[in-house]
């Protein structure tokens, strides 16, 4: 079975515990908050990891490799970027 479960981002970096294999959909704004989606198997209990988002502003210098590009979202006159620098460590 397939269930989405929903994690909430901060401006920088956010390390967020996830079961292997969990699938990113989106990132939004929701009641105030950077919000990241994503599908999970909830089928067979997986081990978890640890995974690393950063979140970017129009006009920030991003470094050399900024990581995997996941979704913008726009809060009022700020518009952010979500990547996915990878899997932390495996918990």
């Amino acid at each position: 079975m397939k269930t989405i479960y929903k994690y909430t981002l901060v401006l920088g970096s956010t390390n967020l515990k996830m079961p292997i294999g969990a699938k990113i959909l989106t990132a939004q704004k929701q009641d105030g908050q950077l919000r990241l989606w994503a599908l999970i198997d909830t089928e067979t209990e997986q081990p978890m990891e640890t995974r690393h988002f950063m979140v970017y502003g129009t006009g920030d210098v991003l470094p050399k490799n900024p990581g995997t590009y996941l979704s913008t979202l726009q809060d009022g006159s700020y518009v952010w970027h979500v990547f996915e620098w990878g899997v932390f460590q495996i918990v």
